[in-house]
């Protein structure tokens, strides 16, 4: 089995080499749940491990997406709050707040 990224290192990847990891990943999967299958795995934990590396692989693409992630050149450490993106209500973290709408925003 070949050694996992870290999702730091997936973080840095373009979205052509994630599709591939994408892909190499699925293919390693069906290849063991067919060994799992016939009963020629000898390590099940395998599957477990190749389940959650595509689901990194998702997660980030997913992020890329939505707006949360950008690609990272490097990878500078955890991410900040600040560079997630807008919040859900569509305003940035510094956007002042008026009092009068804030209100009723909370009450509708």
């Amino acid at each position: 089995m070949k050694a996992a990224l870290q999702l730091s290192e997936l973080r840095t990847l373009d979205a052509t080499d994630l599709n591939d990891k994408l892909k190499e990943a699925r293919t390693e999967l069906f290849n063991l749940r067919f060994q799992a299958a016939t009963g020629q795995l000898e390590n099940h934990r395998q599957i477990r491990a190749v389940r959650r590396r595509i689901a990194q692989v998702l997660t980030v693409m997913q992020g890329r997406t939505l707006g949360f992630e950008e690609v990272v050149v490097q990878a500078s450490g955890p991410a900040t709050p600040s560079s997630a993106g807008p919040r859900r209500d569509g305003r940035s973290k510094d956007a002042p707040v008026d009092p009068t709408t804030a209100d009723a925003e909370e009450t509708s």
